[in-house]
């Protein structure tokens, strides 16, 4: 081991760090790579004994235990935060150099760990039925942890073949209501993987909302049970619900059964912009083109006359499900509104990222000659149809468009600057 510094040194060390541009921690991590324990040592205690950020006590943590190993352990544990994002570090710290203090810590943490990171300590925690035992009775002492992050400890406790543990788990969350729809899903899916778990989870829906029971629909007849997804949707149906909660049961069936396409379309009038991409799909499953391509049709309507950015979206949904075929339609629409500038040009580059460069060009040219006084909007579609190839024909519409008499003074300055620039 290199003996320590003199104090000079450290000193240095410490006067040194803006000009490095480094932090205490930092500084522990490069003395201890270069051997210098004592002084990596001394950096970390720095690094720790003010307030740090999580990676700022990641790196002093580790290189506390580099140098000092095992006898550094207690002095880590010590010196972590309580709160549950340092205890996380402090745990993969410590898994190398002590897993016992590791698995003690973890215990520490897991009550009020965030949900997404709970996973990661039950793998160091339960290594066997004894450690299950225990983790459910710290689920029993602190039934007040979210449902989130108890769905995962159940999730985690399936995946790893603790079915009794996971079903209690899930049977209680069950019984707690209200649910939301991911812990909801979360806890229907592992009950439904286990033995009899299905006959718990359809007695305890009849109690719950239409737009959970939807999500039920789907879950069961992915998995097979194809009489239980049946009945239920019926219940559904005969509730009424609105048509994103019919829509939600009718992505799960290509194409959807009669009575569910019959509920889809009694209130398709209803349909949200959102609902719009999948309500297509299902109409076209069930060989309902033209009511798809009316539907699609008219959210195109609505968003040319809506500037709310969902003209893009719009197209997209067309192409995608008309084909390449509508694009001339779609042009001819575009160029018959009163759309301004701007509209026009995201039309045509959502054209053009589609591979349908002769459409999007007919817009620019539109565009070119018919701005207004939106001079940018004209110099770029000028711009594009020069830089793809269409200069010709952006002059002659220019020279058309010129040749015209009835031209507000202004409007000919501006065309004839334009003409100009695409000249040079």
């Amino acid at each position: 081991m290199t003996e320590p510094v003199a104090r000079k040194s450290r000193d240095f060390w410490a006067g040194s760090l803006n000009d490095f541009r480094l932090d205490w921690a930092m500084l522990s991590s490069l003395l201890a790579a270069l051997g210098m324990c004592e002084d990596a040592t001394w950096a970390a205690r720095n690094a720790l004994s003010t307030e740090c950020s999580e990676r700022e006590f990641r790196d002093a943590a580790r290189a506390l235990l580099e140098v000092g190993g095992a006898t550094a352990v207690s002095e880590v544990v010590e010196r972590t935060p309580p709160d549950a994002a340092y205890q996380l570090v402090a745990v993969r710290a410590l898994l190398d150099v002590d897993k016992a203090a590791a698995v003690d810590l973890a215990w520490t943490c897991l009550s009020h760990v965030d949900a997404k990171e709970i996973q990661e300590l039950l793998d160091v925690v339960v290594t066997g039925e004894d450690d299950a035992d225990r983790l459910m009775r710290a689920v029993l002492d602190n039934w007040e942890m979210s449902q989130a992050r108890t769905g995962r400890i159940a999730t985690w406790l399936v995946y790893n073949g603790f079915h009794t543990e996971a079903r209690q788990i899930t049977t209680m969350l069950l019984a707690s209501r209200p649910m939301s729809k991911p812990d909801y899903r979360r806890v229907t899916w592992i009950l439904t993987t286990l033995a009899n778990g299905t006959a718990t989870v359809l007695a305890d829906a009849e109690g719950r909302p239409a737009a959970l029971r939807a999500q039920l629909v789907g879950l069961l007849h992915r998995t097979g049970r194809f009489d239980e997804s049946a009945a239920l949707m019926r219940g559904v149906i005969k509730e009424r619900p609105p048509l994103n909660v019919l829509v939600m049961m009718g992505a799960e069936w290509y194409p959807p059964p009669a009575e569910l396409m019959s509920a889809i379309l009694d209130r398709i009038d209803d349909c949200e912009y959102s609902d719009l991409p999948l309500l297509a799909s299902i109409l076209r499953s069930a060989a309902r083109t033209e009511e798809a391509n009316e539907l699609l049709a008219r959210a195109f309507r609505h968003a040319i006359h809506v500037e709310d950015g969902r003209l893009d979206d719009a197209l997209v949904m067309m192409l995608d499900h008309r084909g390449a075929g509508v694009a001339d339609s779609i042009v001819r629409d575009i160029l018959a509104e009163d759309l301004s500038a701007i509209v026009r040009l995201d039309a045509a580059e959502c054209l053009a990222r589609s591979g349908l460069l002769p459409q999007a060009a007919n817009i620019w040219l539109n565009v070119a000659v018919h701005h207004g006084e939106d001079v940018g909007a004209g110099t770029t579609a000028a711009d594009l149809l020069i830089r793809t190839g269409y200069r010709t024909e952006l002059e002659a519409a220019l020279e058309q468009a010129l040749a015209v008499g009835r031209m507000s003074a202004a409007t000919r300055k501006r065309l004839r600057a334009l003409q100009s620039w695409c000249s040079a």
